[in-house]
Order: structure tokens, then sequence, then C-alpha cells
């Protein structure tokens, strides 16, 4: 994705999704969310790995890199959607490409082993330089520019290195130096002297004086909750205040500075999420992912509370009362939480398979536990979802994926990991 200079348009890059061979770039209004532009119709492969808008001209701009074979990259007006130029760019994985903000018609890519800047000329064909020409290439995962064009790259060796020209004409290395112990995953011009970077593993955000031969100014480190960074941003372009934004590997946004702590505005499971059920009374809901965390949240984009776990979670269902929520993990366990603040009340294992569904009675006085291993496992639940007294299995040979109860409690009905539909008395 690419926020449009003018802060009021992005651009976003998607695979190719069902039925279709080809990905896409839409290019969206934030306000409404709607699509002013389309691109598609087969000028993208599987999907799209880069995009940026140009700066110089007010973003008139929008370059994309597909990911096919031969990672083309092309540069449209995108309010015309007329294509003016088409290169192959690097067989391997590109990470991004970037306009110079000096100069709408130069380009740099970079990925694994390759760093080019290319110039566009009139006729849409380009001229590349190879800056690892004739020396050792590394993979660079994210780059910045100094105020004066100069080039900044990090790398997944954890060096940070700026690249000038020379009086020839000619790119070289000005400067490099170890910033951290892991892969640089973000860069950060934050002033005109000031550059943040961010360690993918090591967590942290550190400081660098571009005019001091990048000394190093201060340093953090994000909570081992939060997860390597992923993104550094500003909270106000064209401030100074040291405020920023830190996007993570484990799908959260943290806010703060180098001189104050980081906290939390937007939280995200990070991995795969299986576990999902509405509340029946109030407007929300619980997630149960395989990142072993349980979470509320409110219907207005607001999490309520999460609760740890200690397996990846699978399948959930929320009490009729709306008293407690059960989660079935992936060893078998059974947890069971208070709705109203996340606090655990019982767990207890079901079985040594994964608990696949799980589903109250319309009465709540019945909990059904479908498995991996074919069977249900039904439970008479007492004291508002808190005492569960097990029945014995009804007995399976597919595992189960989907389970219900009819509206009278009489029936269950269940569907089987072969696509058949099971209905018990």
């Amino acid at each position: 994705m690419d926020l449009h200079p003018s802060r009021h348009v992005v651009a976003s890059g998607q695979r190719a999704g069902p039925g279709s061979l080809y990905g896409a770039v839409r290019v969206w209004g934030v306000d409404r969310l709607d699509t002013l532009h389309l691109l598609a119709g087969g000028e993208f492969q599987m999907g799209v790995s880069a995009l940026c808008f140009s700066i110089r001209n007010q973003g008139a701009h929008l370059l994309a890199v597909d990911d096919g074979e031969e990672h083309l990259m092309s540069v449209w007006t995108w309010q015309s959607q007329q294509l003016l130029g088409r290169v192959a760019t690097h067989h391997d994985k590109i990470h991004g490409a970037k306009f110079h903000p000096m100069d709408n018609n130069l380009i740099v890519t970079y990925g694994k082993d390759h760093l080019s800047f290319w110039t566009r000329r009139r006729d849409g064909i380009f001229d590349a330089v190879d800056l690892f020409a004739g020396s050792a290439r590394k993979t660079v995962l994210c780059v910045a520019f100094e105020v004066g064009g100069d080039l900044i790259t990090g790398d997944n060796e954890g060096f940070i290195t700026t690249w000038t020209i020379d009086n020839d004409g000619d790119y070289r290395k000005k400067h490099d130096f170890e910033a951290h112990s892991c892969p640089v995953s973000s860069l950060l011009l934050l002033s005109e002297i000031t550059l943040l970077s961010g360690g993918e593993k090591d967590r942290r955000i550190c400081a660098w004086d571009c005019g001091m031969d990048y000394d190093k100014r201060a340093e953090t480190r994000l909570p081992e909750a939060a997860g390597g960074i992923r993104t550094l941003c500003p909270q106000k372009i064209g401030t100074n205040d040291g405020n920023i934004y830190a996007g993570t590997v484990k799908n959260m946004i943290l806010e703060g500075s180098l001189m104050r702590r980081f906290h939390t505005v937007v939280f995200g499971h990070s991995r795969q999420l299986w576990g999902l059920a509405v509340c029946h009374e109030e407007e929300s809901f619980v997630t149960a992912g395989h990142d072993r965390i349980v979470a509320k949240w409110s219907a207005k984009h607001k999490l309520l509370w999460k609760s740890p776990i200690s397996s990846e979670g699978v399948a959930c269902s929320i009490h009729p009362l709306d008293t407690v929520v059960a989660v079935g993990s992936q060893d078998g366990y059974l947890y069971i939480f208070k709705l109203s603040d996340g606090a655990q009340v019982g767990s207890f294992r079901v079985c040594g398979q994964p608990l696949n569904c799980i589903s109250y009675s319309p009465g709540g006085d019945m909990l059904a536990i479908g498995a991996q291993t074919g069977s249900i496992y039904p439970y008479k639940v007492g004291r508002d979802g808190t005492v569960y007294v097990k029945f014995g299995p009804m007995q399976g040979s597919q595992p189960l994926t989907q389970l219900d109860w009819s509206v009278d409690g009489e029936y269950l009905r269940t569907v089987t990991s072969q696509h058949e539909l099971v209905i018990c008395e």
C-alpha cells in the first residue's frame, strides 16, 4: 500500500482472487473507501509486491511492481490510467520500490541481492544502474532518502548504508555501519538530522544523527508481547515532535517516542484465526487464534479484553446468557472465560485431539464439542456456564468441522471433513 501525498487517496495491490488469473491495483478515496481507479485486466500477474506515488508532481504518477517471475515494474498516470513505461527488474524477490523525492523519473528498487536505480526516458525506456555491481550482494529490506537526496538502505545483516552520487555522476557507497544485530526492517527520516531504524527481531528502535556520521542518539525497545518492528511512521506529517507509530510483526500498532513508553493502539491476531463467536445481547464478539490469544471486541472496532491460553485456539462458543465463553484448543483442552472481563474460570482436557467446533444448546444447559477424533463430547452445564459434567462421547469416524443445535435443543447437526451432514438426537 502507499498513501498519496495529498493524504486523501491510497493505492493497494492485491493478489489474484478466485476465478481470476491476475492481480490488480486499486486506488481508493480515504474518506469513503470508494474505488476511484482500477488497474487490472491482465496488467499484473499473480500479485503486486510494491507500490509508490511520485512526490515532485503532486503524486500524478504511480509505480507498481508485479509478483511474477520477472517482477515487471510499470509507471502510470493513475488518474487517466495511461501506462508510461514498463521494465523487468530482477528475478529474485523485490521488497519495495520508491520514487526519488527530487526526480519523478528516477526510481529505486530493492530486494534479495538487489539494489538498482532506474531512469525513465521520455520514450518510456528505462536505464538501470546496479549499485551492487562489483561488490557483495545483500538483501535490502527498506530504504529512505536524506534531505539532500542521498539514499539510505537497511539490510538483512543489520547494516545501514548511505549512497551518494560522485562528481562523475556515478553512485557510490558513502557510509555504512552495523545498526542492529538482526535485519533492519524499517527506516524513517524523522527530521533533517534524525533517522530512526527498527529491528525485526531485537524490537529496538534507534535514533541516529545524520549530521554527525550517524552517531546513535537514543534507543528504546518494544515489549516482547508486541513483537519486532515491521514499519515506522510519524504520527503527524511535517512535525518534529518525535511521536511515531510502530507496526509490528504480531499485527499490532503502538504509539510513543524514544522519550516515553509505547502503548498499544491497535491489536490484531498474529497467526491464523479459527475461532469466532458473537454475543447474544451485546454488540460484541470473541475470537480465538493460533497465536494463543482469546480476545473480546466491541462491534465499534475496539478491543475490550484479551487473555492467553497455553495452546492454539481453534473454536469458541458463548453461553446464551452471555456469562462465559468456551474456547477449544489444538491440544484438546477446553478453557472457560468470564465474558465480562476475560478472567479464566476453568479448564479441562476433553481428548487428545483438536476441538474443532463447540456449541452451547439454546437453553444453555448443554455444551457439545466436536473433535478431530470424529466424536461428539456432550457436557451438562450448570451455574450459568461455570460447572461442567461429562457424558459419554458419541463416537464417529471422521473429523468434525461444524456443529450446531436445533432450536428446541433436541437435535445436533454436524459436518464432517468429508462434507457429510450428520444429525443426532
